[in-house]
């Protein structure tokens, strides 16, 4: 199935009327439920890993759980949870630059397909910013690492297979598996290679056209939107976009209250034993008190905060929620206005859809019950089963990829609507937007400084 983007700003009276126009396409919904699904992975599996460590040793220094009467190894815990951590982490290193390639190689797809329909329209600067670079150069570029990381990893296996045939046949056989699994990757890598260098010289012709078309285009249709902007009444966004999510706020405060934690925290560890190898060390009876007392309220201070930056995340998001549907819905009931405040419209435009964040969090929820019930069925506590929090785990993934790829399609929507009604032309990108706004406060900071030296 090709990927037939679907462009719903079609409303203008001249379908031929150069516009920047948004993409979508099949391609792009998945990618970007992938996209979403894997950074929810990172984060998820860095938060338990810290999270478990720091829970093990606050037990293991107060010894809470035996003061309950509860007879559970957080410490065992924490070793067995290694594993499920390093598999994600191995598939982190795997899926991110196979979700940005194929991410790229749907965009490039889409941005052809939109040229095909309307040649005199472009895609938004980001999009054509981000293709500066062919996919098929990504897909040699990382095929290429691939070959000489297991290339490297394939020599190793090899001595050691040779090694473990005269030691040891158990030995001898997991080694030749791995041995396998590393000639494995080292093909694949080969492939990439083959399948990039084959398709880049077309790539690069068809992008180099492309760009030449969008240098034409991209001036005129800004200069469409500013001159029909011009004629529009001024208007102000709802005041709950106005002001932004304010839980992005209470998230960077305990952010930083969390760092204190951690630091308290550590200052305790690092007292009672300095380095993983170094024997732990003991004080007097008022040398000990301080060490339990900082590992207690470092360890405290890191599990309340880290509760309300969960809390304040979920906030957010439920006010970003709030005033999506509050813009939508005042996009909808007006005609064509100007916003005086065009960086908030870029901010607008580029900001994360709640789909993507609901994706991003649904994802860093499966991976900590995953890792942590993985953990648990490693240990085997008694009583305690993990199968059903594994299924959970698993379910909660998918369900992050389906949101994220539905919900994209509902995120274009609303910039195709944004686009629409406040006909914001070709916006610079965010960082040139920054710089912009440095250029026009440094002006108006010498025109202030001439001012006051005419006075003297």
């Amino acid at each position: 199935m090709t990927d037939q983007p679907a462009h719903s700003d079609d409303r203008a009276t001249d379908p031929d009327e150069p516009r920047v126009r948004e993409i979508q396409s099949p391609g792009l919904q998945v990618t970007n439920g992938l996209f979403h699904t894997v950074a929810g992975l990172t984060m998820g599996s860095i938060t338990t890993f810290l999270g478990v460590l720091v829970l093990a040793i606050v037990i293991e220094e107060t010894g809470v759980l035996d003061l309950l009467g509860v007879d559970l190894d957080f410490d065992a815990l924490f070793r067995a949870s290694m594993g499920p951590v390093l598999i994600s982490w191995g598939v982190m290193a795997i899926a991110w630059p196979a979700v940005l390639i194929a991410g790229r190689f749907a965009t490039f797809a889409a941005v052809e397909e939109l040229a095909r329909q309307h040649p005199t329209s472009v895609p938004p600067r980001a999009v054509r910013e981000g293709l500066k670079t062919p996919p098929a150069k990504m897909l040699r570029d990382a095929g290429v690492l691939v070959c000489w990381i297991a290339g490297g990893l394939l020599a190793l296996c090899v001595c050691l297979s040779i090694y473990m045939a005269g030691e040891n046949f158990d030995s001898f056989v997991i080694s030749l598996i791995i041995t396998a699994v590393v000639a494995g990757l080292f093909g694949i890598g080969y492939v990439m290679t083959v399948f990039g260098r084959r398709y880049e010289p077309a790539q690069v012709e068809r992008l180099d056209a492309l760009r030449a078309a969008w240098k034409r285009q991209a001036p005129r249709a800004d200069h469409a939107d500013r001159a029909i902007r011009k004629t529009l009444p001024v208007a102000e966004l709802p005041h709950m976009v106005r002001t932004g999510a304010r839980g992005g706020f209470w998230v960077t405060a305990l952010g930083w209250l969390l760092g204190l934690g951690a630091a308290i925290f550590m200052l305790g560890v690092m007292l009672r034993q300095p380095c993983r190898h170094c024997e732990q060390r003991t004080y007097g009876a008022a040398g000990e008190s301080v060490i339990d007392s900082a590992a207690t309220l470092g360890g405290g201070l890191l599990t309340v905060f880290g509760l309300l930056c969960l809390a304040a995340w979920l906030f957010s998001v439920g006010r970003r929620m709030l005033a999506e549907e509050s813009l939508r819905r005042w996009l909808a009931a007006g005609g064509r206005r100007r916003v005086e405040d065009q960086g908030r419209v870029v901010d607008l435009l580029g900001a994360e859809s709640t789909g993507s964040l609901a994706n991003i969090t649904l994802a860093s929820f499966g991976t900590a019950v995953l890792i942590i019930a993985g953990g648990i069925a490693m240990v085997e506590w008694e009583g305690v089963d993990a199968s059903i929090a594994l299924a959970v785990g698993q379910g909660m993934l998918f369900i992050a990829v389906l949101v994220g790829a539905l919900s994209y399609r509902r995120e274009v929507g609303m910039r195709v609507l944004m686009r629409e009604r406040l006909l914001p032309g070709d916006l610079p990108s965010p960082a040139e937007l920054a710089k912009q706004r440095q250029n026009e406060a440094e002006r108006k900071q010498r025109k202030s400084q001439r001012r006051d030296e005419r006075r003297r």
